[in-house]
């Protein structure tokens, strides 16, 4: 086998790999925002189950977080909702953005 042959040989085989890790690459925000969408994957033996983990999640915040209602939210005076907010966003600094 002379190199030119090995260089065709080794192109050939690598070609589909890059091609999908560069598709993977470019996309990788638009893959990420469908994954989130995804309930469950399951693939022969391989199976994801992703809402189980997402309400795991949201059961947890709400022990965290002491959900403020409408009528709980007319009682209390502006400094105290911001009082709260402050409380949460030293703890949690993402919840700050939202």
């Amino acid at each position: 086998m002379d190199y030119l042959t090995f260089i065709s040989k080794l192109i050939e085989a690598i070609a589909w790999p890059i091609v999908i890790m560069a598709i993977a690459v470019l996309f990788r925000f638009q893959i990420k925002s469908l994954l989130h969408k995804l309930g469950k994957f399951k693939y022969k033996d391989l199976e994801f189950e992703f809402n189980k983990e997402a309400k795991a999640l949201q059961i947890e915040a709400e022990k965290i977080f002491k959900p403020i209602s409408e009528k709980n939210l007319k009682e209390l005076s502006l400094d105290e909702v911001k009082s709260y907010l402050f409380e949460i966003s030293d703890k949690y600094p993402r919840v700050a953005i939202f």
